[in-house]
């Protein structure tokens, strides 16, 4: 299992999510580093320990295992059913963080 790290001055709201997939048949596995069409990943999040400014700057980042490091992603937070929401046609490992 992979060990990742966070930004430094981020703090997580959600634990990471990791979607990792795999086309096999009963000769060999290939792994999936696309999507054929785009998916949506919610995440929801406990706001029991988020100020108010806190919930204000939650965004959801995905990890570029190319790049060894987290992307901020362009997402929907939605604070009134503590959800984030992103589209992608990637998968990875996913995480929804705050500013400390």
């Amino acid at each position: 299992m992979l060990k990742l790290s966070l930004p430094r001055g981020k703090k997580a709201a959600t634990k990471i999510l990791t979607l990792e997939v795999a086309a096999m048949n009963n000769e060999e596995s290939r792994v999936i580093n696309n999507f054929s069409a785009p998916m949506d990943i919610q995440l929801v999040y406990d706001d029991t320990y988020l100020s108010p400014e806190n919930e204000g700057d939650l965004q959801l980042y995905r990890y570029d295992k190319n790049l060894n490091q987290w992307e901020m992603m362009s997402a929907t937070i939605n604070t009134d059913k503590n959800m984030a929401t992103v589209r992608t046609s990637k998968p990875g490992s996913f995480v929804v963080l705050y500013n400390r």
